[in-house]
């Protein structure tokens, strides 16, 4: 919120008014807004079945190897150390979500597009069209099952990610001043964005796109067409947060993402964790998002070198576009580009979250 607020980037950063909408959906379960809270009672459980475990296995002998006097002693440490956690964690399970929801919900109010409601009857005919030729976005939510637990069922929002979208062409379109808009989306799925299996970075060098979650990846052709043709918008970008601190912290400005940053880290392993639970209970590959992903098609590997990066790095520089676009010789070798994200060079941008 305080980076949004500051300098250059006050009045440019929006949040769709389906966004709101989808929020107010999940205000009833305060483990939204604190996501540590149904952890801290699973915590509790499992310490308790520890100590009750150490109680039956740990011996004098094992005990005496590891400094303690004996097992006694151990067990009596373990007790103490197991009632200061669960202390500790208490003091979490008193964290009021209300003031929370004090906190953020007028700066969404402030920051809401203030556009016309979408027409929610014409968003979905045409989502239904859409879908049918696989035009984004959201038409790999046209699986998503409702409450009912049927595909398209009652409460599936299969169409919000087309009317998201409606509402960022139509605010575009009613705004000269805007050449560039980059929306802030975690929904990674190939209905938005596509990952180019190798990129060349800005000393040239040609690198494999392996990283987990992709270092590179682009707004689907479509999109940026569609903008293009009926905002004018030459330049889209599609961003996650992480790669949002990546890019800003890459210009030296680390230091106003930092908490943001920091919430990050915390959101992903939480989010990995996730997935990694569902993909052991259904044994079936998922996207970052959680949804069942379709079989990729076999690549042949290429038959040049590729420079291996364990964690690839790229520099942003202050290059104009064009000039760096003629640079890339080959089709499927891409360039990312965003230049001026800073907050004091970021005028005649657009950014939607």
């Amino acid at each position: 919120m305080d980076w949004a607020s500051a300098g250059g980037l006050s009045g440019k950063v929006h949040i769709p008014l389906w966004s709101l909408h989808e929020l107010h959906k999940h205000r009833g379960a305060p483990d939204v807004l604190f996501p540590a809270r149904p952890k801290i009672t699973s915590i509790e459980k499992e310490l308790e079945s520890l100590t009750e475990s150490a109680s039956l296995f740990v011996d004098d002998d094992l005990a005496v190897r590891k400094a303690f006097l004996g097992r006694l002693q151990y067990l009596d440490f373990l007790d103490v150390a197991k009632k200061s956690l669960i202390r500790a964690l208490k003091v979490m399970k008193e964290v009021d979500t209300a003031k929370v929801e004090e906190d953020i919900l007028p700066f969404f109010e402030k920051i809401a597009l203030r556009g016309a409601f979408p027409n929610i009857s014409n968003a979905q005919r045409e989502f239904c069209a859409r879908s049918e030729g696989r035009v984004p976005p959201g038409y790999q939510d046209s699986r998503k099952k409702g409450d009912d637990g049927e595909v398209g069922g009652s409460g599936a929002n299969r169409f919000g990610d087309l009317v998201f979208w409606q509402e960022i062409l139509t605010d575009t379109l009613s705004k000269e001043e805007i050449q560039k808009v980059i929306i802030i989306t975690h929904d990674g799925k190939p209905d938005w964005v596509f990952s180019p299996q190798r990129y060349k970075d800005y000393d040239g060098k040609v690198r494999n796109n392996s990283a987990k979650p992709k270092l590179v990846t682009c707004p689907h052709p479509t999109l940026s067409a569609e903008i293009a043709l009926t905002s004018g918008i030459e330049e889209l970008y599609i961003l996650t947060i992480p790669q949002l601190v990546q890019l800003i912290s890459s210009r030296g400005d680390a230091k106003s993402v930092q908490q943001l940053a920091r919430a990050v880290q915390i959101e992903q392993e939480a989010e990995d964790a996730r997935v990694k639970k569902v993909e052991q209970k259904k044994g079936q590959p998922h996207d970052e998002n959680g949804d069942e992903e379709e079989a990729a098609p076999a690549v042949e590997e290429p038959d040049f070198k590729v420079e291996e990066d364990e964690k690839p790095e790229f520099v942003v520089e202050s290059q104009p576009a064009e000039e760096m676009l003629t640079e890339a010789d080959e089709q499927d070798e891409v360039l990312v580009i965003l230049d001026n994200l800073s907050e004091e060079g970021i005028e005649g941008c657009h950014l939607c979250c």
